[in-house]
């Protein structure tokens, strides 16, 4: 939604008594007066890092392929693509897989098992707690 819109919406329906939509409260710190059912609504203040945030994500991409498919199929392709390479992205990464430092196959395997193993529950908490976790 037009966040510009959304503020002259604010702005037109400023000190009556009215509830708006989860939609503004992304974008809108909304003030209100009165308890529960008499509340009116005052003011909505623009929350200016969700604007910015937003703005950063939006943009044109272009995905070229040899095959046929419809543009929803390809970038569900693409998505699913990208979670893969972002999770051995992170195995390089936050478990030091950049370079094996081993002397022996049976070492390197064990190590790569190992890593493996660990990588999906890693990948869990990282997303259940990002601050918690720091890539090196």
């Amino acid at each position: 939604m037009d966040v510009d819109r959304m503020a002259k919406t604010l702005k037109k329906t400023e000190g009556k008594k009215v509830e708006l939509e989860n939609t503004y409260r992304r974008y809108f710190d909304l003030v209100y007066h009165g308890e529960c059912d008499d509340k009116i609504f005052m003011c909505g203040m623009e929350l200016a890092k969700a604007v910015e945030r937003d703005v950063k994500l939006c943009g044109y991409f272009v995905i070229v392929t040899s095959e046929e498919m419809t543009a929803t199929e390809a970038i569900s392709l693409y998505k699913s693509r990208d979670a893969s390479e972002k999770l051995f992205r992170s195995d390089k990464s936050f478990l030091g897989n950049n370079f094996l430092r081993v002397h022996s196959n049976e070492s390197a395997e064990g190590k790569i098992f190992v890593e493996f193993v660990a990588l999906p529950p890693l990948v869990g908490m990282r997303k259940d707690q990002p601050s918690q976790f720091v890539l090196l």
